[in-house]
């Protein structure tokens, strides 16, 4: 008998599960099977993050919870994307010397960061108070990026200019669509 046979009365269980008060989620097993956890994780890392605690002990639960094969079932969907906020670093960002090696650099290393943040958006949308904290760790690696991309302006030479205007302005047929 395993979990996956059995899905359905462990579905129940977990479902009436209670957690106890005071329970820290980094004294868990990464293969548990309960989501509860895992937004009890959301919270004490929302608070740790808040006040500046040193969340090594949190990034090391991510990692093996994202890890974890037997509660592939029983993840949620925002952990990876916690993961991806609690991993990245910008420190290539300062070798970066023109507009073009920072599009580059967007596409290829903040673009995953960009995303992580709007699904946890998607999930904790109505948790504003939990969410900020995260948000102001995007923010802060976004300005970095900024800072970066206003120090390169003056070598950005736009290269559509008035594109639209000379096509709508043209002989012919235009479809805008919107």
């Amino acid at each position: 008998m395993d979990s996956n046979s059995m899905r359905e009365p462990l579905l129940n269980y977990i479902e009436k599960y209670k957690i106890p008060q005071g329970v820290s989620v980094l004294d868990t097993h990464p293969d548990h099977c309960l989501m509860e956890l895992d937004r009890l994780y959301f919270k004490q890392l929302s608070a740790a993050l808040e006040n500046n605690e040193y969340i090594i002990g949190f990034q090391q639960y991510i990692d093996n919870r994202t890890k974890s094969k037997k509660a592939e079932a029983y993840k949620a969907e925002w952990l990876k994307d916690v993961k991806v906020l609690l991993d990245f670093k910008n420190e290539k960002l300062y070798e970066i010397n023109t507009v073009s090696q920072l599009a580059t650099y967007y596409q290829s290393h903040f673009v995953p960061l960009d995303s992580a943040i709007r699904h946890l958006y998607v999930a904790w949308l109505q948790e504003e108070i939990l969410l900020r904290p995260y948000q102001y760790r995007y923010e802060e690696y976004n300005k970095e990026l900024l800072d970066r991309w206003f120090g390169l302006i003056d070598g950005y030479k736009p290269t559509q200019r008035n594109f639209i205007a000379d096509k709508l302005s043209g002989n012919g047929r235009i479809a805008v669509f919107q």
